[in-house]
């Protein structure tokens, strides 16, 4: 476990949700502990794991942490249609120019659908708490976040729009 984790404590055990915490990353193959579903109570597996059907879901804990603390704050639900994505994935939807270090691919990216003021919400609340990757989509039928916390890249942080 990384230092400063703190296990687990399964709330429904199920042989089918059996992936654990192990470096910060909650993952399908990282061993440890039995969750129920996601340390993040808003937040299923399902949603946050790849969209290709791979089955991998290997998201950051601190990320999500702070992703589940601002969705606490503000008190609507998050509609996720992209967070972790494996490698071939991204690169199939032209995501990050970094393969395998990307914001997707290292599971510390989260996409929201979200339009009005919700959005606006969600925006202030990101750039409050220092994400340092924002991309903003509020044209047509697929408004979105991008919210990432990417911090090793110069270009950050970073504002823009889809």
């Amino acid at each position: 476990m990384a230092a400063g984790s703190k296990p687990i404590t399964p709330t429904t055990p199920s042989p089918s949700m059996s992936y654990g915490f192990a470096n910060g990353v909650i993952g399908a193959n990282t061993g440890g502990i039995v969750v129920s579903d996601t340390p993040w109570k808003n937040f299923s597996r399902k949603e946050l794991e790849c969209k290709c059907g791979c089955g991998k879901m290997e998201m950051d804990s601190d990320f999500m942490h702070d992703i589940q603390r601002i969705r606490d704050r503000l008190g609507f639900p998050f509609v996720v249609t992209s967070a972790y994505r494996c490698e071939a994935h991204d690169r199939s939807v032209g995501g990050s120019s970094s393969p395998g270090h990307g914001p997707h691919t290292t599971g510390r990216a989260i996409d929201i659908a979200i339009r009005g003021a919700n959005a606006w919400k969600l925006l202030q609340a990101a750039a409050g708490d220092f994400f340092r990757g924002i991309g903003v989509n509020q044209r047509g039928d697929r408004r979105f976040i991008h919210i990432d916390d990417i911090k090793d890249d110069t270009k950050r942080p970073a504002l823009w729009s889809y």
